[in-house]
């Protein structure tokens, strides 16, 4: 059996028509840019929930990624294909990464 599935994509819109289509479904945002409000943005999912966001590795800090666990949110940086990346990742927080490459490749 597969673990749970996301979706996940830059065309918040379509996000969001999937979830009026079937709202079991989890989403996850990607994020190319920093959101000034970004809980103002989430609150226009309503009545849907937002299950993680998928920011820049390059845009995130620590400070935010506590707000968004302690919101909720699980968090998984994107495109992380560095060891020292990934391992930066984990130390201020992520819930994991999205990578190109495969697990044995960011050791």
């Amino acid at each position: 059996m597969y673990g749970a599935s996301h979706v996940s994509s830059f065309d918040h819109r379509c996000l969001y028509r999937l979830k009026q289509q079937n709202a079991t479904v989890k989403i996850g945002l990607l994020l190319n840019l920093q959101v000034v409000n970004l809980t103002g943005y989430l609150q226009m999912f309503s009545p849907f929930a937002v299950h993680s966001l998928h920011p820049h590795y390059s845009l995130v800090q620590m400070k935010e990624i506590k707000q968004w666990l302690y919101a909720g949110l699980q968090v998984y940086p994107y495109v992380v294909n560095k060891a020292a990346v990934a391992n930066r990742m984990k130390e201020i927080g992520a819930s994991g990464v999205i990578a190109d490459a495969s697990p044995r490749d960011l050791r």
